[in-house]
């Protein structure tokens, strides 16, 4: 009769075990389809901006193009790669190219579970998992066609490989063996974030920081204290046996490292170009940007803060959300209460979201980190530490919380989505449409800076007489003086009657003051402004040619206008602002 009941409590348990186990299948498999549903439907309610259309100019390049191009710039080739392999089976178009970074962000979700899962518990990986789901700021990213879904994946498992490795491969010499699968779990999804974006870096900085002072540090004191420690200054490789997982995270990073050597090697130190180096030291990110200078930029981390919390809205929104910068820090304090790492993977979440305060300060001297893009990586240790954190809250505190938190990204999504005026939004698209709509043979286009020729290239049809503004000159140097862009533009203009001006990127002061000559040009030289049309950061304009001209000032054009225009040189000294 006991056995009987043994037997009968035994079959309970694994049907109860059954359950669950069905139960949060089912869970997991309907946030993936959630999340999926969320990241499809919305898709394609923005048009390219200018990264996306440079992520499709460069891997529409052969494998070694790309990786020739990328060499000379700022980012390592994987996600590039992977694009062109999509590309050849998908296509081109907008949502086609969008949808490689919908697959890794759906991806993305199940991988939440596994990691808190694993990690923890499964409350823990069912929180994660719906946090991935929902979150505004995931969501438009798994929508870019650019890196960073991919890059906060990596981030992700990386984080989960490692902490299960230090976890298990603890145990005796042949245990360990058996685990080999998880160290080599870290070593792919570290290859995978490093060659993915560079920024992975501070990710792996806590990484190393975690195990230093939370793995090594300890063991070595705990086997002292005992008695049995082997490490003796004149025997330092007595630490391999002190600390059992040593070995693999050092063949970890060892071959991590001399792939990451490699490629710099190549790129940075031994190519010609050096626009890695120059987007950290100076303004080797593009004309118009700021170098680096030390200036406290209180705002811009605060705006990190809510676009990595709330998603992407319009300007006004975004600055009524950075004005509650108090009441942010407040309930930061009030969580501190909960965060009592009890074991060492917590420490790891700890040291990798520590990463986000290390870019913060890197932030205040470039101002160009401060984009909440680049938080991707050291976003997915944090998102694991926010679910555990609600796990150890009461739980009828942390289901109220939820569901308002549930709420509230609801709202945010709608209103990122499909809110024209959104700050993120660049209406390329629509702006090119009005230009191809309203073409008329002869017509020539300008847009300005030059750098939108990827955008120009996409949107606008090969047949397109487009010209970016300011031009280079002899040796590399940009054109960009008041009196050289009159020069170009009586070079360029040629005999269009009409012509659209397509500006973007205004807020940047270089960028807007050479908008300004053109627009002045323009004016004085025949021209009649005919159309302009202001749409979310873009403006499009649109001259006739009417044959009245005034006299340029010397400083806008010193040769003729073009050939039957009847402009007269210039004759007045001096530059003259337009």
């Amino acid at each position: 009769d006991r056995k009987r009941g043994m037997a009968q409590q035994t079959g309970v348990h694994r049907g109860k075990q059954r359950a669950r186990n069905l139960w949060t299948t089912l869970a997991v498999f309907a946030l993936t389809a959630l999340g999926f549903a969320l990241r499809w439907v919305s898709i394609d309610t923005r048009g390219f901006w200018l990264d996306e259309a440079i992520t499709v100019s460069q891997a529409s390049q052969s494998i070694s193009g790309i990786i020739k191009t990328l060499s000379e710039g700022v980012h390592p080739p994987l996600y590039h790669i992977l694009v062109h392999l999509w590309m050849t089976v998908f296509g081109r178009g907008e949502v086609a190219v969008r949808s490689f970074s919908v697959l890794v962000g759906v991806i993305a979700i199940p991988a939440a579970y596994w990691a808190g899962s694993r990690m923890y518990d499964r409350a823990t990986g069912l929180i994660s998992a719906g946090i991935v789901t929902l979150s505004p700021y995931l969501i438009w990213y798994s929508q870019e066609a650019r890196m960073y879904s991919l890059l906060f994946l990596a981030g992700l498992l990386s984080t989960a490989f490692l902490a299960l490795a230090v976890r298990r491969n603890r145990a005796s010499p042949e245990r360990r063996g058996g685990r080999f699968w998880l160290w080599a779990g870290f070593l792919f999804w570290t290859l995978v974030g490093m060659f993915t974006h560079y920024f992975f870096t501070f990710l792996l900085i806590g990484q190393v920081a975690f195990y230093v002072f939370v793995v090594v540090a300890p063991d070595v004191r705990r086997r002292r204290a005992e008695g049995t420690a082997r490490t003796r200054w004149w025997r330092p490789w007595g630490l391999f046996a002190d600390v059992p997982t040593l070995g693999a995270w050092l063949t970890v990073h060892v071959v991590a490292g001399l792939a990451l050597l490699a490629w710099l090697l190549n790129s940075v130190f031994v190519g010609s170009q050096n626009a890695l180096l120059g987007s950290v030291t100076g303004s080797g990110l593009g004309y118009g940007q700021e170098g680096a200078s030390l200036a406290l930029r209180f705002n811009d981390v605060a705006a990190v803060f809510v676009e990595m919390t709330a998603g992407m809205h319009t300007q006004a929104a975004t600055d009524v959300l950075v004005a509650m910068w108090p009441f942010t820090l407040t309930v930061m304090f009030l969580i501190l209460h909960f965060i009592r790492p009890a074991s060492r993977r917590t420490w790891l979440l700890v040291c990798g979201a520590s990463g986000i305060a290390v870019m913060m300060l890197l932030g205040q001297w470039q101002g160009q980190v401060l984009a909440s893009r680049y938080f991707a990586a050291v976003a997915a240790p944090a998102v694991l530490l926010v679910a555990l954190l609600f796990t150890r809250i009461d739980r009828r505190i942390a289901g109220t919380l939820l569901a308002v938190l549930v709420v509230l990204w609801a709202v945010s999504y709608v209103d990122q989505s499909y809110n024209p005026d959104n700050r993120m939004r660049y209406d390329n698209r629509e702006g090119f449409a009005r230009v191809v709509s309203g073409w008329q043979p002869g017509d020539a286009v300008f847009y300005e800076p030059f750098y939108l020729d990827p955008l120009a290239t996409y949107y606008l049809p090969a047949s397109t007489h487009s010209v970016g503004m300011p031009q280079y000159g002899e040796g590399g140097a940009l054109r960009d003086s008041q009196q050289q862009i009159g020069e170009d533009l009586n070079r360029l203009v040629g005999p269009a009657q009409r012509v659209w001006l397509f500006l973007s990127f205004q807020d940047v002061p270089t960028v807007h003051d050479d908008g300004e000559t053109m627009q002045y040009w323009f004016r004085h030289n025949g021209f009649r402004l005919a159309e302009d049309d202001v749409m979310d950061q873009v403006e499009l304009q649109r001259y006739d040619l009417t044959g009245v001209f005034t006299t340029p000032p010397s400083s806008i054009a010193t040769a003729t206008a073009p050939t039957g225009r009847g402009a007269e040189p210039a004759t007045s000294p001096g530059a003259v602002a337009p």
